[in-house]
């Protein structure tokens, strides 16, 4: 279910035991550059914990 707002307590809850990987970046970057940084950082995810990161 999707919901608009959360409460930070309720957030907390539905993410206890779950990987997160959050990804923030500028909007100064050209496209190609995040594209290259976002590549770096799966790489890296999938060497750390294989199989698990979709």
């Amino acid at each position: 279910m999707l919901r608009d707002n959360i409460l930070l307590p309720d957030l907390l809850k539905e993410l206890k035991s779950k990987n997160v990987l959050m990804l923030i970046h500028g909007y100064n970057n050209e496209q190609f550059e995040v594209y290259d940084a976002y590549q770096i950082i799966e790489n890296r995810i999938n060497k750390i914990i294989p199989g698990i990161y979709d």
